[in-house]
């Protein structure tokens, strides 16, 4: 019966599993054992493998009531040795209890369970393991508190645990959370946000004096987290990214210092509206602009598409205005949104390069009172081009379509006095077709997106590299370089 009752708690032990009607009829028949025969001292291995195989099994409350008649010891007769072996398996009885109690997330029962071990075995063999697991209870009754708001309570019980035990890796930990509870209550509160803060900065910088290394590169981060994204102050946040030097700070950091400079165009504009564009900058105190207004028709007939207007040399053109424009409110290491203003006049389509601390962005922006809607078959297509100003379908309207690289894959379209426009292709297209219309200088595209976004810009790039990787001594060593410059 013991050697069942070990086979089945060893088996749980290594596949995780035991059966539960296994588990209850062997100590079911373990307890009729124990009541027949007190003195076997057989009765004593099963009444200590009761309670592992309960616990095993899932059966918790039940493993803890099995601890208790182990450690109270009603029923066994034993003398001599066997009483001795007795009085061990009680002292382990009583620590395993602390351990399940602390597995149910009871950390105040546990942790007293801990302390009657150290009072009653003060040279037990788990002596060491219940100092250590009164830490392990403390410690998390401040964690369980603090997740429920209870900010006090969690210091009081952390700050408790570091009186007992200030030296060490766990006491270096330990002593950080306590110093960002501060933070933690300050997400939390309604009021008086940057004093808590402020004081989070304060007690984790002590930690930081007070323990070295891994810990005060830990507390530097918490600091620079807290400057930057709750206090806002981005020049200390860098100053404490820098000091930290993790990984998670060393990714902030290149953020922060970054230069950015990200262009976009909210819509197309109507005739009569004021134009601009979006422009989402970091470390870029003033841009130069360009601008250029261009044929998108003929763009579109080269390229069938109205996409990647880099493609037009933009460098070789003279801009047809010119201007530089400082950024309002700008501060080092801040994102900063800002609207540019366009000032064009009339319909048509216009190509801004803004250029800052050696990035450049293109984007395009459109100034039109027309608008497309499209309909194709395998080989028919049907639009309708009409003024959004005053909802009305327009007359002569061209509409160019394209829908391969063929020539009788495209179309060149005459909208009627309804506005539409009907053609058949003389070859079935081979992609989605691509709709270009334009009416007295406005502009309309369907089937391919018009560029609104260029969100990172170009910048100086280049790559050096010597002719061949070995020379003898005394030769001359030639390099070549490919260099790209943006914007000379």
């Amino acid at each position: 019966l013991v050697a069942g009752l070990r086979l089945r708690y060893n088996k749980s032990a290594t596949s995780g599993y035991q059966a539960p009607g296994a588990a209850r009829r062997a100590v079911s028949l373990a307890r009729k054992f124990i009541k027949a025969y007190p003195r076997d001292v057989r009765a004593l291995e099963l009444l200590r493998l009761i309670p592992r195989a309960l616990k095993t099994a899932g059966f918790t409350d039940e493993a803890l009531v099995a601890y208790e008649e182990l450690i109270d010891n009603k029923d066994l007769q034993l003398a001599g040795k066997d009483k001795e072996r007795l009085i061990k398996y009680q002292a382990e009885a009583l620590y395993k209890k602390g351990d399940t109690l602390f597995t149910m997330g009871l950390f105040a029962k546990a942790e007293n369970v801990w302390a009657s071990y150290l009072k009653a075995y003060p040279n037990g063999g788990d002596w060491n393991n219940s100092q250590e697991g009164i830490y392990r209870a403390k410690t998390a009754q401040g964690a369980t508190a603090l997740s429920e708001g209870r900010f006090k309570e969690a210091r009081k019980v952390w700050q408790d645990v570091l009186a007992r035990r200030s030296f060490g890796q766990k006491a270096a930990w330990l002593a950080l959370a306590l110093a960002s509870t501060y933070e933690a209550e300050a997400r939390a509160a309604k009021k008086g946000k940057r004093a808590l803060y402020e004081r989070a900065l304060d007690e984790i910088g002590r930690v930081g004096t007070r323990y070295r290394d891994w810990v005060r590169a830990k507390a530097h981060e918490r600091r620079a987290i807290i400057l930057h994204h709750h206090l806002k102050d981005l020049e200390k946040a860098v100053k404490e990214y820098r000091a930290a030097g993790t990984s998670i700070a060393s990714t902030a950091l290149n953020k922060l210092t970054a230069v950015n400079l990200g262009v976009e165009t909210p819509k197309v504009f109507r005739v009569k509206e004021a134009a601009f564009v979006k422009l989402k900058l970091r470390n870029v105190d003033k841009v130069k602009v360009r601008l250029y207004k261009i044929n998108l028709e003929d763009f579109f007939r080269k390229y069938h598409t109205t996409k990647n207007v880099r493609r037009l040399d933009l460098d070789l053109v003279s801009p047809d205005r010119t201007w530089e424009e400082k950024i309002p409110k700008y501060k080092a290491y801040q994102e900063i949104e800002h609207e540019l203003a366009l000032e064009v006049k009339g319909p048509g389509a216009f190509a801004v390069t803004v250029e800052g601390k050696d990035y450049t962005s293109t984007v395009l922006a459109i100034k039109s009172d027309i608008e497309i809607i499209t309909a194709a078959s395998k080989k028919e297509v049907i639009a309708l081009v009409k003024d959004a100003t005053r909802e009305k379908g327009v007359r002569k309207a061209l509409v160019n379509v394209w829908s391969g690289p063929k020539k009788n894959q495209s179309l060149a379209l005459t909208t009627g006095a309804d506005g539409v426009a009907k053609g058949e292709f003389k070859e079935a297209p081979s992609s989605a077709p691509y709709y270009f219309a334009h009416w007295q200088g406005s502009v309309a595209v369907a089937g391919a997106a018009l560029p609104t976004k260029a969100v990172i810009g170009l910048k100086p790039r280049g790559y050096i590299y010597p002719s061949r990787p070995v020379f003898l001594p005394g030769e001359t060593v030639p390099f070549r370089g490919i260099i790209r410059a943006v914007g000379k």
